[in-house]
């Protein structure tokens, strides 16, 4: 059931001519680099099917057959925090892409015979949906999964097939990146040389409470000793757990990532600690990340959802360097560091029963409280120059720059998402900037941008008529903005350019004659 790779290729081949933005081999290269940390590699493979098909929304997921669940391998804008409630994207797509086996386009969800009744389309106005499945030698594995929460027509037939041969790759890609997990072994880090930090700071503070943890973990890091990272979303807890792998004595061996949150309750035991063959029918052997992670660092993020049963089983290991597979009846010796990270209050949940108090006082010997963007702003030119020159360098863009008023002007709000917010609002605006300007009207760009309505609103007109004058009125704009260019028009409002040209044809949008 697995296609070949040799035929995959004559296949994209043959279909050159008609291709859009995506081409997959082109982008192997970025692929490859994320091998073997399973996870950052999943999330490339996503990134490139979104950039590609400009899509606002994505994920992909993967189908358990011996439970029936799914579970998110990777998402983007979308709320995961437990798959089986996972907001933001159309079940009912996803559902019926994995039982026909096909493709799914969906043009106009509100419209759709699929689509046109389910609540998450009215909730999250999803407008058009892409869905393809990915397959493994079993058969379908999982499906990959984009939308669009703009205009409807977002997606065409030609992006379906597109996303057809993009997610056989993915099935091949995943396959084989599964076997180099298994054939490494422990020895292999998950951490590419371009992307580990280095055994120095990896960003000079300047802010007092920032300064104070960094003082504090230099001299934590080099040691083996559970460290516990707290903070809001997005104030760096990732990014500071690879800095102290990468400044400790195990930098050499394997950093695993685990978030606890994206696991469900019923896989994470098995995830974590590994299954032995034959426990189910149809179910091989798989080791667990702790295992995978031997002689390195296991990053437990957000270790505040674990169930407690689970989290007497990573005491143990703590304490004991053992742990049982799923189905095993004997302990297996294991030597790894833990890092821990959080944004919830377990010394709450201790007094409320929600967590063991004997692994509270386990995983926090250091305890690092990482504060909000919005209480540490002498670091945020720095940081933003940081984030701008890295993103650059991923995109392979020549350098940018931010302008002192934009600066100022970004150093007033309150950042909400804290860096993550702020890493993403610069990544857009690398993609839609153009030389070294940086597009920072990005800072506002988002799902809840409100759009004004035409002057005719109140003239009499259709509900489709107006639709159609806003929805030019916003064509024009981008077109205007990019020297009437309408493939830099597409990218800026994440459309396929053929899609573009068509809403253009219909809506009798033309260029100015004075344009050649």
């Amino acid at each position: 059931m697995s296609p070949n790779l040799d035929d995959l290729r004559r296949e994209l081949e043959m279909q050159a001519g008609s291709a859009p933005a995506i081409d997959p081999f082109a982008e192997v290269a970025a692929i490859l680099e994320a091998l073997p940390d399973r996870t950052r590699f999943l999330n490339t493979l996503l990134a490139t099917a979104r950039r590609s098909f400009f899509a606002d929304h994505g994920a992909i997921l993967s189908h358990h057959r011996l439970t029936g669940r799914w579970f998110a391998e990777a998402s983007y804008e979308l709320d995961n925090s437990a798959i089986e409630e996972i907001k933001g994207l159309s079940w009912t797509v996803v559902r019926e892409t994995s039982e026909t086996a096909q493709s799914l386009l969906v043009s106009d969800a509100r419209t759709h015979e699929i689509t046109r009744n389910s609540g998450s389309v009215r909730a999250y106005n999803i407008q058009s949906v892409l869905c393809a499945p990915i397959f493994d030698s079993q058969g379908v594995w999982g499906v990959i999964y984009l939308d669009n929460s703009g205009v409807p027509n977002a997606f065409d037939e030609e992006s379906r097939e597109q996303l057809r041969l993009f997610a056989r790759f993915c099935g091949i890609a995943i396959q084989r990146c599964d076997d180099l997990v298994r054939l490494s072994g422990p020895v292999v880090a998950t951490i590419p040389d371009d992307h580990a930090p280095s055994a120095a700071a990896f960003f000079d503070f300047i802010s007092p409470p920032m300064v104070e943890i960094m003082n504090t973990l230099q001299r934590a890091a080099p040691t083996d000793v559970p460290i516990l990272l707290v903070g809001e979303t997005g104030t760096g807890k990732d990014y500071l757990a690879r800095w102290i792998h990468a400044n400790s004595p195990r930098r050499e061996r394997a950093f695993a990532h685990v978030n606890c949150a994206s696991i469900h309750a019923n896989l994470v035991e098995a995830e974590l600690f590994g299954i032995e063959s034959n426990v189910a029918t149809g179910v091989g052997f798989r080791e667990g990340r702790i295992k995978l992670a031997d002689g390195g660092t296991v990053f437990l993020n957000e270790i505040g959802e674990l169930p407690l049963s689970l989290q007497a089983k990573i005491l143990r290991v703590i304490e004991n360097k053992e742990l049982d597979r799923v189905g095993g009846d004997t302990a297996v010796g294991v030597d790894v560091r833990f890092i821990c990270a959080t944004h919830r209050d377990l010394s709450a949940m201790v007094e409320q029963g929600e967590f063991r108090r004997d692994l509270y006082y386990r995983i926090n010997i250091f305890e690092a409280h990482l504060p909000p963007l919005r209480d540490r702003m002498e670091d945020f030119p720095g940081l933003a120059d940081h984030i701008l020159k890295e993103k650059c360098r991923q995109y392979g863009r020549p350098p940018m720059r931010l302008s002192e008023a934009v600066m100022a002007r970004w150093a007033t709000e309150k950042w909400p998402g804290n860096l993550r917010e702020l890493a993403n609002v610069i990544e857009r605006g690398i993609i839609l900037g153009e030389g070294s300007d940086l597009a920072t009207e990005s800072r506002k760009a988002g799902r809840s941008r409100q759009i004004s309505l035409p002057s005719s609103a109140h003239s009499g007109e259709s509900l489709t008529q107006l639709m159609e004058q806003t929805e030019a009125q916003i064509i024009t704009q981008a077109l205007r903005d990019s020297g009437w260019m309408p493939a830099r028009a597409a990218a800026r409002l994440r459309l396929p350019s053929s899609t573009l040209r068509y809403k253009m044809s219909k809506l009798g949008i033309k260029p100015p004659k004075r344009v050649r």
